[in-house]
């Protein structure tokens, strides 16, 4: 019976031993949770529209196209000042960096250098702490360059576990008051949505906020929502992303143009 005892003892040791071993190797070596996709900063159909506009034959002050670009003109203004290098190292942050463990403060993180060119070079500090079903997110930045910047916490924010949906505030060098909410939605490859919303919206010549999404349908997929304060009817661009005809919808009237970008009619 002693014997059958020690055996058992002897066993359940090396069960706890075995399952211990593999705890830590899992938290040594594992990845870290997903991270958010680029979609959730990126608002890439802004990109797209925006280089279309500078390759559009049209050029005159009647293309209802150009009107269209004119209403996204300002926020394209705003992310390239405000948005592009956060968002650069952002991303270069998702192409597949290892992630660390600190059992201290139980986050995760990842840390990289990375040089963006007409800025210098930076050193990012992803870090990732799972609370209950989601995830809560920060992205530090020191320049290598200049002292000055030197662990600026430049985003925080919030996702889902399953990372479908979420939110980013992010942060202006030296300026508090100068803070853009980014809302993002991720259903599928092809119907998302993300939204820039200025906290100051002196920054932007009152243009309060501005949403992009893509559908599943076969005319217009892809679209702009921009809204200004003190204005009740935002403006709406659709389009197709294929053959970019499209149309505006502003204070009641619809102006379209063709895959030419020449205009096609307007209705009210």
């Amino acid at each position: 019976m002693k014997r059958i005892k020690f055996i058992i003892l002897v066993y359940l040791i090396t069960l706890y031993l075995v399952i211990l071993t593999g705890c830590n190797k899992s938290r040594d070596t594992a990845s870290g949770p997903a991270m958010p996709p680029s979609t959730s900063i990126d608002m890439e159909g802004l990109t797209s529209f925006s280089a279309k506009q500078k390759s559009a034959p049209v050029q005159n002050d009647s293309s209802y196209f150009i009107m269209a670009c004119n209403h996204i003109q300002v926020w394209d203004s705003i992310v390239n000042d405000a948005i592009r290098v956060p968002k650069q190292l952002f991303i270069e942050g998702l192409s597949g960096k290892d992630a660390v463990y600190d059992d201290v403060n139980q986050q995760w993180s990842w840390t990289y250098i990375k040089s963006i060119i007409g800025e210098g070079k930076f050193e990012a500090v992803i870090s990732c702490k799972e609370m209950d079903d989601s995830l809560y997110w920060t992205m530090t930045v020191s320049s290598v360059n200049n002292a000055e910047l030197y662990n600026y916490k430049w985003l925080e924010g919030k996702t889902d576990s399953k990372q479908t949906g979420g939110w980013w505030v992010l942060y202006y060098p030296n300026n508090s008051t100068n803070n853009i909410l980014i809302n993002w939605s991720k259903e599928s490859e092809i119907i998302k949505w993300i939204k820039y919303t200025s906290a100051s919206l002196e920054c932007c010549n009152n243009c309060n906020s501005i949403l992009y999404g893509t559908k599943d349908t076969i005319g217009y997929n892809a679209y702009f929502e921009i809204s200004m304060e003190k204005i009740t009817d935002c403006a709406k661009i659709e389009w197709n992303k294929t053959t970019f005809a499209g149309r505006l919808i502003y204070n009641g009237i619809t102006y379209s143009w063709d895959s030419n970008m020449n205009n096609a009619c307007v209705s009210e």
